[in-house]
């Protein structure tokens, strides 16, 4: 880690960088912020300026210390290509400025910005890492992670190869879809991936058994050479993601503010979402309210949040602990949004409040 120090705290600057900004307009932007957005555009979730503004950079920095530090410790560190790492070393940095960009301008008043701007920044992340993809050397960090392209270095330069055109394809279809309306986004970024991910590992697979058909010596399928230092870090890593997931599913509150303005909905594990009280249309108490499937958010053993679907309201948003007895179905236009607090008393509670501030 030692020889990448300065590109380190270089990008971690740069990851940085939006929260200053945000610090610097701070006077111009609204109290409430747009934090994020559904597939067809539409802001669909949203956050105090203050977390608005610092959450973002923050995470994208644990993330980046993370890759670099994972990539860094790769014990085929020697022959690591160093464009890739290179590519590794700016994801994080770009991500950050776009998204900062999106979050700000959204905030200011242009809503469709992001309409436009993620298809071709998602699609020239495939064109870069497919241009450079055929040119990663066998490691056990970065590449096409499938047992096959270990058998024999014949197989990995063959399959990334293969895989670096069809990242660039998958790239050029995520770019195209900007021209067309926003719900065909989906349908192209679904087709990129597909592309992406299941054209390379049919092509090694039939590689490898045709390899193995020439009597080539190989590798045992999904060889990976590891040393016991190595076996111990898995191991750790291991228990920390199945900590993680427990926590995730048994833990988390969902925390209803009522402020001068608007209510505010708070969660550890989801972005925040609040409602200005006189953008409000109608508020009703449902005991019978079914709360359909999630399309996009969080689901647990304790919350669900996020956008869901069901045949009363279409697509709308719900902030609820899972198995909740009753409802507090909010309209404001054409959005809805549906809460459901931890017991019913506590619902009716906040129902009762919600309808005194709106009338």
């Amino acid at each position: 880690m030692k020889k990448y120090t300065n590109k380190i705290i270089i990008t971690s600057l740069v990851i940085l960088m939006p929260m200053v900004v945000g610090f610097i307009m701070w006077n111009k932007l609204p109290d409430i912020m747009p934090t994020h957005w559904g597939f067809d555009g539409q802001v669909d979730g949203y956050s105090d300026k203050l977390a608005a503004v610092v959450t973002g950079p923050l995470l994208l920095l644990a993330g980046h210390l993370l890759c670099l530090f994972v990539t860094a410790k790769d014990s085929k560190n020697a022959e690591r290509n160093e464009k890739m790492f290179n590519i590794v070393m700016w994801i994080m940095p770009v991500i950050s400025l776009i998204t900062s960009y999106v979050t700000y301008s959204a905030a200011m008043g242009n809503a469709n910005t992001i309409d436009r701007i993620m298809p071709i920044f998602i699609g020239l992340i495939f064109v870069v890492i497919g241009n450079y993809l055929p040119k990663c050397r066998m490691n056990y960090t970065i590449g096409i992670k499938i047992p096959t392209v270990y058998t024999s270095e014949a197989n990995w330069y063959a399959t990334h190869r293969m895989g670096g055109k069809m990242m660039m394809l998958a790239g050029f279809l995520t770019m195209l879809s900007a021209a067309f309306e926003e719900d065909i986004f989906v349908s192209f970024l679904l087709t990129a991936v597909v592309i992406a991910a299941i054209v390379p590992m049919i092509y090694s697979y039939i590689f490898y058994k045709k390899e193995k058909a020439a009597g080539k010596e190989l590798q045992p399928l999904g060889y990976v050479r590891i040393g016991n230092k190595t076996r111990k870090i898995n191991g750790a890593a291991l228990a920390c993601v199945l900590i993680f997931v427990v926590a995730i599913m048994f833990t988390g509150e969902i925390e209803f503010n009522m402020g001068e303005d608007f209510l505010e909905i708070t969660s550890f594990w989801y972005s925040d979402f609040a409602v200005k009280y006189d953008s409000i249309d109608s508020i009703e108490y449902r005991e019978d309210f079914s709360t359909g499937s999630r399309t996009m958010g969080f689901g647990s053993a304790k919350l669900l949040m996020g956008t869901f679907t069901n045949k009363e309201c279409g697509t709308y948003t719900l902030y609820a602990y899972t198995g909740a007895d009753a409802h507090i179905v909010i309209k404001s236009g054409e959005k809805t949004l549906a809460i459901g607090c931890k017991t019913v008393e506590e619902t009716q509670a906040l129902y009762d409040n919600l309808l005194a501030t709106v009338q």
